[in-house]
């Protein structure tokens, strides 16, 4: 990124705490001209708004529990955010990202079944298409391969 002319932020697991903490105030200083925050998805999942400074995101590498990946679309997605928020979830496709990407969406997909008001008749595939529908509306994170490497379908017991 500072090679393609961007002003850019690294938090790393090993910086200290004062390191991480002023690398987010500079990057949600307006007057700061840090355009870029680099960070590790499980050292910036929690406690940390960045929807005054930021409303384009993207993940280079999902986590593997869907609560985490919601988490951190939640960094953006906040009250106050004044402008529509973008995510971009980069993946490598016929690479490990689609294991992972379906591995978490069936994980998602099974607690959401328990979860949800999904009516308890609902059963087998119609079940399994509303779920993923439902996550599709919500995060956006579904698609369409999903459907096709999951043939088999996954058994959502009430």
């Amino acid at each position: 990124m500072k090679m393609a002319g961007f002003v850019t932020l690294t938090v790393r697991s090993t910086d200290k705490q004062g390191a991480k903490i002023e690398a987010l105030r500079l990057f949600t200083d307006p007057r700061s001209k840090a355009q870029i925050l680099i960070a590790n998805i499980n050292i910036m999942a929690t406690g940390v708004n960045l929807h005054d400074a930021c409303r384009v995101g993207v993940i280079v590498s999902q986590h593997f529990n869907p609560k985490t990946n919601l988490q951190i679309h939640g960094r953006l997605n906040r009250l106050g955010q004044k402008h529509s928020v973008i995510w971009h979830c980069l993946r490598v496709k016929d690479s490990f990202h689609d294991h992972q990407g379906r591995f978490m969406l069936t994980k998602w997909a099974r607690q959401l079944s328990a979860e949800s008001n999904v009516k308890s008749w609902l059963s087998g595939a119609p079940r399994e298409m509303v779920l993923f529908e439902i996550m599709k509306t919500y995060a956006d994170l579904v698609d369409s391969n999903v459907f096709i490497v999951n043939a088999k379908g996954i058994d959502f017991k009430v």
